[in-house]
């Protein structure tokens, strides 16, 4: 498969995703993986969903690994709600396993100087490298209305 269809497929994946990993979910009170489960579960996705964290065996209520490399199956879409300093090494894994696109909420990229602007320039060539569709960094996300995919 050329990258370019690779990258078609992701947006695809992305935009209507049949399985998603939220990699930081968490029960605390206004946390991006935490909302981002919400949202899911609140406008009626009904795919695969796992969250994932190292601590927890269930998080809002949904189902958590302590990896990326322990989630069944292919991924179409990885929500990233971790901290800048984690997002390059948490795209790597989601490539690793396979997984079609990502949704990266950190800032301090291209808004946090010439350091987070080199951050910026590896993720994207790092996604690009394996046709990978990526979303952010520092977005608000996507929402497929039809599916209840709010990622």
């Amino acid at each position: 498969m050329r990258a370019g269809d690779r990258m078609r497929s992701g947006i695809e994946a992305l935009l209507d995703p049949r399985s998603v990993a939220v990699v930081g979910a968490s029960d605390r009170e206004g946390s991006f993986g935490g909302e981002c489960l919400d949202n899911l579960r609140t406008h009626g996705y009904r795919h695969d969903l796992v969250a994932v964290h190292p601590r927890h065996a269930e998080v809002r209520g949904v189902e958590c690994v302590g990896s990326l490399d322990a989630c069944r199956g292919p991924l179409d879409a990885v929500v990233l709600a971790v901290g800048a300093g984690r997002v390059l090494d948490t795209l790597k894994q989601a490539i690793a396993v396979e997984a079609r696109s990502a949704i990266v909420f950190a800032s301090g990229f291209g808004d946090g100087g010439a350091e987070g602007k080199a951050q910026e320039a590896e993720l994207t060539r790092i996604a690009n490298n394996a046709g990978m569709a990526v979303v952010g960094p520092n977005c608000l996300g996507t929402m497929n209305r039809h599916t209840g995919a709010t990622l």
